[in-house]
């Protein structure tokens, strides 16, 4: 499968070398829609590993699914965890069955925590992961902000229209409030953007915030 003209590697953080059969159809198992969700962590070995965590509070078929089609194969090892972010410690624990975390891991944390609200720090949880990482590792964050695009004032309707329906299921923070999640770590250019500017030519519209950042040496 040719690599999607979008995606950029991360310096010291091993890809995927090849899509296997069994991989491609791994790409299509069923996501989770709890939304204090799956992070993923991924090694620096001579195969690949990976981790996957998912809150199974409303979804449990999902962990059946996982279990299922997330097998390991001669080019990697893959582990599923039924967790949540809140408990990062959990996560870690877990992960480092199967990945090496004195090697460089890439945590992604992708759409996740603006389902975490304030007190229940959600940048004390993302805290506990960046910290048990070893130089060199990369965190990949998105997270939702009103303050995107302020004047498109339709993505805050939308907002309100799913807090509506369910109260408590987002909570939008600004650019300042998302770049906390990276603090102390070096931002890869070009940045803390508008999602679809994320080293894209996009002129699609997105209320996210993204960006990469590297832990440096100590």
């Amino acid at each position: 499968m040719p690599p999607h003209p979008h995606r950029r590697r991360l310096p010291g953080v091993r890809q995927e070398s090849r899509e296997t059969p069994q991989r491609q159809r791994n790409s299509h198992h069923p996501r989770p829609f709890k939304a204090a969700a799956p992070c993923l962590l991924r090694s620096n070995t001579q195969t690949d590993l990976s981790v996957y965590v998912c809150n199974l509070g409303v979804v449990p078929l999902v962990l059946v699914h996982a279990r299922a089609l997330l097998t390991s194969t001669p080019e990697g090892r893959t582990a599923y965890l039924d967790g949540d972010v809140r408990d990062p410690a959990r996560i870690l624990e877990h992960a480092a069955e199967t990945l090496d975390l004195t090697q460089p891991v890439a945590l992604m944390l992708v759409a996740i925590m603006h389902a975490i609200p304030d007190d229940h720090d959600p940048h004390a949880a993302v805290r506990t992961l960046r910290d048990a990482l070893p130089p060199g590792s990369y965190l990949v964050l998105s997270h939702l902000g009103l303050d995107v695009y302020p004047d498109k004032t339709h993505l805050k309707v939308g907002v309100d229209q799913v807090n509506a329906a369910a109260p408590g299921t987002l909570f939008p923070r600004t650019r300042d409030q998302v770049a906390g999640f990276f603090d102390g770590w070096e931002l890869i250019d070009p940045g803390l953007v508008p999602a679809p500017a994320w080293r894209t030519t996009s002129e699609k519209v997105s209320a996210m915030w993204a960006g990469v950042a590297r832990k440096p040496a100590t």
